[in-house]
């Protein structure tokens, strides 16, 4: 049986508050030809298909070569929000599939002129992240009956730094797995499920976004 804080989290996640986010269109302009400019200017470019200030190593790494096709696709409708995941005073570029986190969600920062992938997850569904109000973020893996909720902070070079983690198993995840289950726990310690669930709403419930945080991009429709 699924335990219903899953079901509670992905309700709260995806459908979030009634109010629905403004759609808006993303500027066709391209950037200028400044040798600097302010984050949010850089951020709007790239969501319009811009790639002329990524850094090279982004391509490579994190597969951007079809970025302009990407973000433009008709098929597919994403958002994006800004938010200071790193606690360097400056806003990050948060992007998800709209109310989908688990197909794509991505995270960039932009840093003397450029703008660097911290993340650009469109491939493993099991696994996905989004932020949390304070600016942290949270990993969620999803493996049979059983999930994991890794809270974290990204550093200033892209890395992150795990801060908490709480984990609920369901079921076995293994034919020779003879741990006790159901388990709920918070950093390896064994929690009754009440705690478990006041735990869980104090560091993840009450801390995600409105999705009023959340701006729509409008494609282009031909």
């Amino acid at each position: 049986m699924k335990w219903f804080l899953l079901t509670a989290l992905f309700l709260l996640t995806l459908a979030g508050c009634s109010t629905v986010p403004e759609t808006v269109e993303v500027p066709e302009t391209a950037h200028d030809t400044e040798t600097e400019m302010p984050a949010q200017k850089a951020y709007e470019a790239l969501l319009s298909g811009d790639t002329s200030l990524l850094e090279e190593e982004c391509f490579e790494i994190w597969g951007l070569q079809d970025w302009t096709e990407f973000i433009q696709s008709n098929d597919f409708t994403y958002e994006y929000t800004y938010l200071d995941v790193d606690g360097d005073g400056q806003d990050e570029l948060l992007l998800q599939m709209e109310d989908e986190p688990a197909v794509y969600n991505g995270v960039f920062h932009y840093a003397d002129g450029r703008i660097h992938c911290w993340n650009h997850d469109r491939v493993e569904m099991s696994c996905q992240s989004y932020p949390l109000r304070d600016g942290t973020m949270v990993r969620q893996y999803d493996h049979s009956d059983s999930t994991s909720y890794t809270i974290f902070r990204y550093q200033p070079d892209g890395d992150f730094a795990a801060l908490t983690t709480l984990y609920y198993r369901g079921n076995p995840l293994w034919d020779e797995d003879i741990r006790p289950y159901p388990w709920y726990g918070i950093d390896g310690k064994e929690l009754t499920e009440a705690e478990f669930a006041e735990e869980f709403q104090t560091r993840i419930t009450s801390q995600l976004l409105d999705r009023s945080a959340w701006t729509v991009i409008e494609q282009n429709q031909e």
